[in-house]
C-alpha cells in the first residue's frame, strides 16, 4: 500500500497532469481498469474508466484552456480528499445541448479518491459548483440579492 506521501504526491501529479497539462494517456494509466465514478456528469453514461475518460476528453475539447490549483490534500488510509479551483474557458459548449458561451468561470471542487496498492485511482466522489459555473456562463440567472 502506498505511504500517505506518496498518495498525496499521486493526488498532486494528476492535478498537474490531467488538468493543467490535458494529458489523457496519462489519465488512462492513473485510473485501475476496475475504476468507479461515483459523480453525475451529464452526458457521460457509464461510471467506470471508459467513462471517465469520456468525460476528461469531453472537458478538454469544451474547455481546451481548463487549469486546476490544488488547495489542500488531505490523506487517510487509502483515501485523498483534494480541495482545489477550476478555471477556463467555454469555448466548445461545456454543458451538453448548450452552445459554447465564450465566457470563463471559475469553479470551486471537493475531489475524494481511493488508491489501490499499485497506486492506480479505483474509486472518486465529488462536489463541484456547477450551479455557480452556470451563473458565470451566463445560462442561469443568478438568485435575487446576490
Amino acid at each position: 500500500m502506498p505511504t500517505p506521501e506518496e498518495n498525496r504526491e499521486l493526488a498532486r501529479e494528476f492535478g498537474e497532469r490531467a488538468f493543467n497539462q490535458h494529458d489523457i494517456e496519462y489519465v488512462k494509466q492513473a485510473l485501475a481498469d476496475d475504476f468507479v465514478e461515483h459523480e453525475e456528469a451529464p452526458g457521460i453514461d457509464t461510471h467506470d474508466k471508459a467513462g471517465a475518460l469520456q468525460w476528461f476528453e469531453t472537458m478538454f475539447k469544451a474547455v481546451p484552456d481548463m487549469s486546476c490549483e490544488i488547495h489542500h490534500i488531505i490523506v487517510s488510509g487509502d483515501k485523498v480528499a483534494i480541495h482545489g479551483t477550476y478555471n477556463g474557458t467555454d469555448e466548445g459548449g461545456m454543458m451538453p445541448g448548450v452552445p459554447a458561451t465564450g465566457k470563463s468561470f471559475q469553479m470551486g471542487g471537493i475531489d475524494i479518491v481511493r488508491v489501490n496498492d499499485q497506486g492506480k485511482f479505483t474509486e472518486h466522489w465529488g462536489v463541484s459548483d456547477a450551479m455557480g459555473v452556470m451563473m458565470q456562463l451566463g445560462l442561469i440567472q443568478p438568485p435575487p440579492g446576490s
